[in-house]
């Protein structure tokens, strides 16, 4: 969508915005503002998107971003969900996926060194 930095942890980041998706849902992939709807979803959630995108995207990115940043008229932190929707645990894990800027985010090697993935919990027995 932004055009920039690919690798696992846009790949990480693109799974953690599948399960956002999921869980919250009603965006329709088919609709040509899909792209422009999950960035402002990602906004709303984890965001604002940081000032140190000014040296990953160009001009034309940046006012987009912009856009959607000003658009949104409450954000809802992710972390915040209830337990009744996302267990507190998974919120976490997820957080560590969705930070907005990809050298913040976490590698997959280390995602799959925590106790998230490596231990079970009594929820998964």
């Amino acid at each position: 969508m932004l055009n920039f930095i690919w690798g696992p942890p846009t790949d990480i980041w693109s799974l953690g915005a599948t399960l956002i998706s999921l869980i919250w849902g009603d965006i329709d992939p088919t609709d040509s503002a899909y792209p422009i709807e999950v960035l402002r979803r990602q906004d709303e959630c984890f965001g604002p998107f940081p000032l140190s995108y000014t040296s990953l995207a160009d001009d034309d990115r940046l006012d987009t971003l912009t856009v959607i940043t000003e658009s949104v008229e409450k954000r809802t932190p992710f972390e915040m969900a209830s337990s009744q929707e996302i267990a507190k645990e998974d919120r976490e894990f997820i957080s560590k996926l969705m930070q907005l800027d990809p050298r913040d985010r976490p590698s997959a090697k280390v995602l799959l060194q925590d106790a998230w993935i490596t231990e079970c919990t009594a929820d998964s027995k």
